[in-house]
């Protein structure tokens, strides 16, 4: 699930950036796409990569695309997702950095309902140890890929993680000792997510 504050970043590029401009930077051939007029072009992105007929079509005025090869519209999002092969959030950096968008202002709305609060819900569900692990694990992915913390604090709490894990493996902590420790910990972790947020 998109936080608020990435959705306000996708809209923000699909407002401000052509769609022609990122096509044409990524080597497709949309020159006649310019000035509102549309054009067919090959896409890449289905088959074996080479499209002999063009199948796509740029749609400057919704700044969008379609390839009927695919059967599929794309924005320019989408599009730096599929042709890179990264994620909703990195795609978002790669376009705001690539052409010099300012960082997006945090909104108090933006962590009301995040990724990493829904997967840290799921520990408190979990039936074991290693289910608690799994979904902490998944929280602190979702924090990095995201960037919600700065890389050090994110070792950190790694760091703590790794080392109740090895206490369990070593038999010096209770699993059910060591499920409390976890929950506390993404509690920490969640409490430094809202105060940077704040900062």
């Amino acid at each position: 699930m998109e936080d608020s504050r990435n959705k306000r970043r996708a809209e923000r590029i699909r407002a401000e950036i052509d769609i022609v401009r990122i096509l044409a930077d990524l080597g497709y051939d949309v020159r006649g796409g310019s000035q509102g007029q549309e054009t067919q072009f090959s896409c890449d992105l289905h088959g074996d990569g080479k499209d002999m007929k063009p199948s796509a079509r740029v749609y400057p005025v919704s700044n969008s695309w379609y390839c009927w090869a695919c059967g599929k519209a794309r924005d320019a999002v989408e599009t730096i997702r599929e042709k890179m092969g990264v994620g909703f959030g990195e795609a978002l950096s790669w376009i705001e950095k690539q052409y010099g968008l300012p960082p997006m202002p945090w909104e108090p709305s933006d962590h009301k309902t995040t990724l990493s609060e829904e997967l840290v819900a799921r520990i408190d569900v979990a039936k074991t140890f290693n289910d608690d692990i799994r979904a902490f694990d998944s929280m602190m992915d979702s924090i990095v890929i995201d960037k919600m913390l700065p890389l050090d604090s994110c070792l950190s709490f790694w760091e703590a993680r790794d080392k109740l894990v090895r206490f369990v493996t070593d038999e010096e902590v209770s699993e059910t000792i060591a499920r409390g420790t976890l929950l506390r910990l993404r509690d920490r972790i969640l409490d430094t997510i809202k105060e940077s947020v704040r900062a």
